[in-house]
């Protein structure tokens, strides 16, 4: 058979399976193709199937098992890195990034920090191929959309690594997590807004997410039950702080915003400002994210505190239980209104 581009077909397949090897696609430990089903998938003769399998061998991403058939390896050499694996990156992240960071340095780990982008593939691949590096731990704020990753997780083969759930999961997992209590941050939040004034609520949703995001939806609906159904107020939603004018504000009688993203709690307090509206008498400001920038601003924003110091406490604890107990620990943050001047 002729390859493309003069490429050997054996050296086609070999890269196809690396591919799927590093997705995900076989998870380490998991049995790939035999002989038998590549020559009858692929259409090649017995020795190209051969090859194929010597090469995936020879590259350490199989073992081959006499009389069973050949596996995914599963690295049992555990190297002193852990690695982070993020939706996106953003203040958020970052303190979050800083507290791994001096965990690390405690436990003489090298850390390293990838960005999924929101996307599953590629939160799959990187957790695969951290895997099958052999990395001590891998700390995963999972996509937003996991109903995408719930069956990836529930098979998952970690071997000797270990795996912990950060910040969200909101499909529930079998593995250790910390993950902090969005609703209640959102009830804190709406009960701070409904008692500095008689306007509507307004949620600001964060357009730099590609894909669904789940977490954000969740948080919407939080906050429309607590401000129509307790506090008799309609919540409305904008996709992006630039759709917030003056008009706007007055004509919905906005009088209470809760902002998803800290740059954009910053936009819209200095438009605030701007049209010389009193803070928080008239409209009321909270941002989810208690982040180093939001102190920095006059007023001072109100904030709902993630609370990652403590996330990361609580990892400490689950990464030194792991060695003694295979119990897995499922940990919820309680997130903390920090009330300022907004």
């Amino acid at each position: 058979m002729e390859g493309i581009d003069h490429i050997p077909i054996y050296k086609r397949l070999v890269n196809s399976y690396m591919r799927d090897i590093y997705s995900g696609k076989y998870m380490p430990g998991q049995q790939i193709d035999s002989i038998n089903k590549i020559i009858n998938k692929h259409k090649v003769s017995r020795e190209t199937a051969k090859i194929v399998l010597k090469h995936l061998a020879d590259y350490g991403l199989i073992v081959q098992i006499l009389g069973k058939g050949s596996f995914v390896k599963i690295e049992e050499k555990i190297l002193p890195k852990w690695g982070v694996i993020l939706p996106l990156y953003s203040s958020n992240m970052e303190q979050l990034i800083e507290e791994l960071i001096l965990f690390a340095r405690k436990k003489n780990m090298e850390l390293e920090y990838y960005l999924h982008y929101n996307n599953h593939d590629e939160e799959m691949r990187l957790v695969s191929s951290l895997i099958q590096k052999g990395y001590d731990s891998i700390f995963i704020v999972p996509n937003f959309n996991e109903a995408l990753t719930a069956e990836f997780y529930n098979r998952l083969n970690k071997g000797n690594t270990r795996i912990f759930l950060v910040d969200n999961t909101m499909a529930g997992s079998a593995f250790n997590y910390v993950i902090q209590s969005y609703d209640l941050g959102v009830k804190r939040a709406a009960e701070y807004l409904a008692g500095q004034n008689e306007g509507n609520f307004l949620f600001v949703k964060d357009p730099a997410w590609s894909g669904v995001n789940m977490v954000a939806e969740s948080m919407f609906a939080t906050f429309s039950h607590y401000g129509e159904s307790i506090y008799h107020r309609k919540v409305m939603s904008v996709e992006h702080h630039k759709k917030i004018t003056q008009s706007f504000i007055r004509k919905n009688n906005i009088g209470g915003i809760l902002c998803y993203k800290d740059v954009d709690s910053i936009k819209i307090l200095r438009k605030l400002k701007e049209w010389k509206l009193n803070i928080p008498n008239e409209v009321s400001l909270v941002n989810y994210g208690n982040t180093e920038l939001i102190e920095l601003f006059d007023p001072g924003i109100t904030s709902v505190d993630c609370s990652y110091r403590e996330m990361v406490v609580r990892l400490e604890q689950m990464y030194e239980n792991s060695n003694s107990n295979n119990i897995k620990e499922q940990h919820v943050i309680l997130p903390e209104l920090k009330i300022r001047e907004s």
